[in-house]
């Protein structure tokens, strides 16, 4: 089984020839390299663009998402990978995630993270794993996915290309685009997921990484914005496990795309209070229920 690797790129120069170094040493797998340099303004396409391992993209910068879903676009085979420009494969990850799909039919396939790095998020990022794997062992995968994103980074997520078409690719959020995309392909698409709670490849924790933005959000923000988008989509046997945010009568398939336009016209990056204030309100004008802790 052939897995196609995207590599999204933007401004990571000192970083990026390490991941892909990391993907070449994955053992029992020979992995297409797609890298997608989102508008970086360093010395990004220099490093990279004539190593002959890689199938590498241009574009404006855009984003995460946009580099995701671009380089899936032109992935030949049939599972993906993706590794972020900071992020390092560990030689098994690969083929344990490929194993797991052959043997067991498992459509997306998650391996534990080991973060590595420096400064006072490290430890955060450390406890964060340490509770999901905790409450993964106490409520199981999809229960704890509605309340905790256990993937950490899209750096961690093997899936079957059909996953990814069938919906609408990765969505534009600041943060939490692997949340949702994991939520929606598992509550809309019902597809089938494996955890792997030994680390098969490392977190790198940094002062310009997403996770110097997470330590503020994650407690509301991240697991709002990606609930909000898959709640009309949950069973009623899935939705019991989100009590954070009770029930939310009225919640059909146009007020979702409101309260997606809003998220959309805000910068949650530097005003996420700002933006759920602005949610908040468009709840109660609508008369649904309010959000309680």
């Amino acid at each position: 089984m052939n897995v196609s690797v995207i590599v999204p790129t933007f401004n990571h120069a000192e970083f990026v020839a390490e991941a892909i170094n990391s993907i070449a040493g994955s053992i029992f797998v020979n992995p297409e390299i797609i890298v997608v340099n989102d508008g970086s303004t360093d010395n990004t396409k220099e490093l990279i663009h004539r190593d002959p391992r890689i199938r590498y993209f241009e574009q404006e910068n855009q984003g995460a998402h946009a580099a995701l879903n671009f380089g899936i676009s032109q992935a030949s085979h049939e599972v993906i990978a993706i590794l972020n420009d900071d992020d390092i494969y560990k030689p098994e990850h690969l083929v344990r995630a490929v194993l797991q799909m052959q043997t067991c039919g498992t459509d997306i396939v998650i391996g534990g993270a080991e973060p590595f790095g420096e400064g006072p998020l490290l430890e955060w990022v450390t406890n964060h794993i340490l509770l999901c794997d905790q409450r993964i062992r106490d409520f199981g995968v999809i229960e704890t996915l509605t309340e905790l994103n256990f993937a950490i980074s899209t750096s961690s997520m093997v899936f079957r290309k059909e996953v990814f078409t069938q919906g609408e690719g990765f969505l534009k959020l600041s943060l939490c685009h692997d949340h949702e995309f994991l939520l929606r392909s598992i509550l809309k698409y019902e597809a089938s997921v494996h955890f792997s709670q030994d680390p098969t490849w490392k977190y790198r924790v940094h002062q310009t990484n997403s996770s110097s933005r997470i330590k503020k959000l994650s407690s509301l923000a991240e697991r709002y914005f990606a609930l909000f988008s898959n709640l009309v989509w949950a069973p009623q046997e899935l939705r019991r496990h989100v009590e954070i945010f009770r029930f939310l009568p009225g919640m059909n398939t146009e007020k979702m795309i409101e309260i997606q336009k809003i998220l959309n016209s805000h910068d949650q990056n530097l005003d996420p209070n700002s933006c759920l204030s602005k949610i908040e309100e468009y709840i109660t004008e609508n008369r649904m229920m309010t959000l309680q802790s």
